[in-house]
């Protein structure tokens, strides 16, 4: 069962999806916007599903590093 926490974090990524997908329909110029929204749905994730919040700092920094990189990637390749 769901804690409370879980489901705002859950009703929060449900809510970021929406957006990022009405975004990438809508207006095919706000790919960076999209692509925030969706670091910060993986930042959620890797937080709260992954349990890295207590997890050592080395951890969390390379999976937020691979999250920016992978990111920047797709931002760099699409918008080139």
């Amino acid at each position: 069962m769901l804690n409370i926490c879980e489901l705002k974090i859950w009703l929060m990524l449900m809510a970021l999806t929406l957006t990022s997908f009405y975004l990438g329909v809508s207006h095919s110029l706000l790919l960076s916007a999209v692509l925030v929204i969706t670091w910060f749905k993986g930042f959620l994730l890797v937080g709260q599903y992954m349990e890295l919040q207590n997890a050592p700092r080395i951890w969390k920094y390379v999976v937020n590093g691979y999250l920016i990189f992978i990111m920047s990637i797709i931002a760099i390749v699409t918008l080139w």
